[in-house]
């Protein structure tokens, strides 16, 4: 079933991607794996099995995909496409502030071994990588976010994968990550170390960062009017599909000025662009990706999965078995279907360990997050700070409530105690008076003996008495008679 999605989904990407996107129209579902109807049972059988490390199954599900791509070239005709046109070797791809997390690590490090395979593969093909100025700039404020997050919901001690069973690994875990090799050291020096990744990224992999857009361009009255446009119709199509898909930065309020910033600079770029060069940009977001398949232009889409862009290189540049290996983790899914944003999740832990730092006390409230009085607590709470003390509160009184439970269980345990204690008292002296009057029954008895033994030899004497006064009277006639 998920395979059936995934190549289903796969080539109406591709068709796309390598046809005129005039004509075509299709629905969020038809253009990404829809996973909502299988049970976390199955997810899980999924997850595991392309985790699967087996390099045969690698390639087999890598070629699988492979025929997607195959099929939509077979089928776009003669006309070339741009993006597969001269082996791809001679295009630009700006990066989001997505595959910028990713590649890091901050979303964990089966997403950071993945993305870099990804970069290393564009490096190998030639392709010219760039982070704009504004994608820079959404990068840096989303770090001082998060550590704005973390200074002022400051944590205890938390049981390991508590983070993962409500939310992606996200930056929260990575500076848990961090923060176990480093305890001595501030959230200033965690954001140089964040810098520092960024550069060396930058430097290895040859990316042109914080490039600025022409003033002449960026502050022209028909590229602002563009951006305008993007900007409230992508924040109109997120609004549509915002009940089942919510990214973890909504609360960047630029947001979506910076992806439509993006897409026009890349769309004026393809303008002056010559015939062997063509830009894309590489990115994450589903609702933005949704947003450029689906509206109307007569050029083909600017927004590419990085997994999409992967496939398409090792088709072109040769392909290893970590090539099958870095493509089948693009094409994983979440082991588990509830989740929560990653700064609802730190102000829940955050609230928690505040509280208590017992773990199995942790693991519980972890697992009635999802439980119907939890979510109204999630619901109800219109900031972060309230959250955060409603889950106090609500911690406190779990824990108040064990307290009482312990209480209980020892007050009854105290009274089976004493209730024993008075049994067994009963029992010994139910057993000291069985032994006393068996005491006195075996001194009576001693008594009675005694008694007969003296009465049998008084007997005794008695009868040998009677026999000698016997003998005495009976000697002397019995002498005269016979003598």
């Amino acid at each position: 079933k998920y395979l059936y999605e995934l190549t289903t989904s796969n080539i109406n990407s591709y068709r796309v991607l390598l046809g005129e996107i005039k004509g075509n129209s299709f629905s969020e579902s038809e253009l990404s794996v829809d996973v909502k109807d299988l049970t976390d049972h199955e997810r899980l059988l999924v997850h595991d099995f392309v985790a699967w490390d087996d390099a045969e199954k690698n390639s087999v599900l890598t070629n699988l995909v492979f025929c997607c791509l195959e099929y939509c070239l077979l089928v776009n005709g003669d006309d070339v496409n741009p993006l597969v046109k001269n082996a791809i070797r001679k295009r630009t791809i700006y990066l989001d502030t997505n595959i910028l997390f990713r590649a890091l690590g901050i979303n964990g490090p089966s997403r950071e071994k993945v993305m870099l395979a990804f970069l290393k593969k564009c490096k190998q093909a030639g392709l010219t990588l760039v982070v704009l100025h504004e994608t820079q700039r959404e990068f840096e404020d989303t770090v001082a976010h998060y550590i704005s997050q973390i200074r002022e919901f400051p944590r205890g001690s938390l049981y390991s994968g508590a983070f993962e069973q409500l939310s992606d690994y996200n930056m929260f875990s990575f500076f848990d990550a961090w923060r176990a090799k480093h305890e001595s050291l501030s959230l200033d020096y965690f954001s140089r170390y964040i810098k520092a990744l960024y550069l060396g990224l930058c430097k290895e992999y040859k990316i042109i960062r914080n490039y600025r857009i022409p003033n002449e361009v960026f502050n022209s009255d028909q590229f602002r009017q563009v951006c305008d446009q993007y900007a409230h119709s992508i924040q109109a199509r997120k609004q549509q599909i915002k009940d089942y898909y919510v990214p973890d930065d909504m609360y960047y309020s630029a947001r979506d000025r910076h992806d439509a910033r993006v897409v026009s600079y890349i769309e004026h770029s393809r303008h002056s662009a010559s015939e062997t060069d063509d830009i894309f940009m590489a990115s994450s977001d589903k609702a933005l990706r949704y947003w450029d398949m689906n509206r109307d232009h007569d050029d083909y889409p600017v927004v590419v999965y990085p997994s999409q862009l992967f496939l398409i290189l090792i088709k072109m540049c040769g392909r290893s078995d970590n090539d099958f290996e870095s493509f089948v983790s693009f094409i994983n899914i979440r082991p588990r279907s509830k989740q929560i944003t990653a700064e609802k999740a730190n102000v829940i832990l955050s609230g928690i360990s505040s509280i208590t730092e017992d773990l199995q006390a942790q693991k519980t409230l972890v697992d009635s997050v999802f439980d119907e009085d939890f979510q109204n607590i999630i619901q109800q709470s219109s900031t972060d700070q309230e959250l955060y003390q409603k889950v106090q509160l609500y911690s406190q009184n779990y824990l108040d409530d064990q307290l009482k439970e312990k209480e209980t269980k020892l007050y009854e345990a105290e009274a089976l105690v004493t209730q024993k204690n008075d049994e067994n008292a009963g029992l010994v002296k139910s057993v000291a008076e069985r032994d006393l009057k068996l005491e006195q029954q075996e001194e009576e008895l001693r008594k009675r003996t005694a008694e007969i033994m003296r009465k049998e030899t008084e007997s005794e004497d008695k009868r040998d008495r009677i026999c000698q006064f016997a003998e005495r009277k009976n000697r002397f006639p019995f002498v005269m008679k016979w003598y």
